[in-house]
């Protein structure tokens, strides 16, 4: 443990925050179990808040259940006496977690079934194809931008769509082609 010490010495020096990687040492076992799973909630609800995922009601269970993992943890960790000032810590994260991710504010609408609904021809249709951020159509309906997949071709788009979607989010939870004439 002396070896890990130094070594943190050297890389960062006198630093105030290395107190929070030495927070295992004074936790029992119940408690670095629930630091452990913590980090794992945090480091996979960080990776789904990046990735663009297919227009699937199911998927926004998929995204949202690591985030409210994390959010009950993180409250449970600050009623533990035992994390200290690193309770502070753990709230900060989630909470940047939570507002990387708006999708969660829509839960209440998703368990009720409570969808926007949109029938008809987007008033705009644009293919969006970023190196790094989120690919597929995006389209324009009642001044809100939606995000389709690309497996869709744009001619399928304009022809007309009945689009269920979540109001706050824009998430699509399920989407069917119309002829509109």
């Amino acid at each position: 443990m002396k070896e890990k010490k130094g070594i943190m010495k050297i890389l960062f020096g006198d630093l105030p925050f290395l107190y929070l990687f030495d927070i295992n040492t004074k936790l029992n076992a119940f408690d670095k179990v629930l630091n452990y799973i913590w980090y794992i909630f945090f480091i996979i609800s960080f990776i789904l808040v990046f990735i663009s995922v297919p227009v699937s009601g199911n998927m926004y269970l998929i995204i949202n259940i690591p985030i409210l993992i994390m959010v009950t943890l993180s409250l449970f960790i600050l009623s533990r006496k035992d994390f200290g000032v690193q309770r502070l810590f753990y709230i900060g994260c989630t909470a940047f977690i939570m507002f990387l991710s708006n999708q969660w504010i829509d839960l209440y609408s998703f368990v009720k079934k409570d969808y926007t609904v949109f029938e008809g021809v987007p008033s705009k249709v644009e293919r969006l194809e970023s190196r790094y951020g989120k690919r597929g159509w995006e389209i324009i309906i009642n001044d809100d931008k939606l995000l389709l997949p690309l497996k869709l071709k744009k001619e399928e788009i304009k022809r007309g769509m009945e689009i269920q979607y979540l109001p706050h989010s824009k998430f699509i939870i399920k989407y069917k082609f119309i002829d509109k004439k």
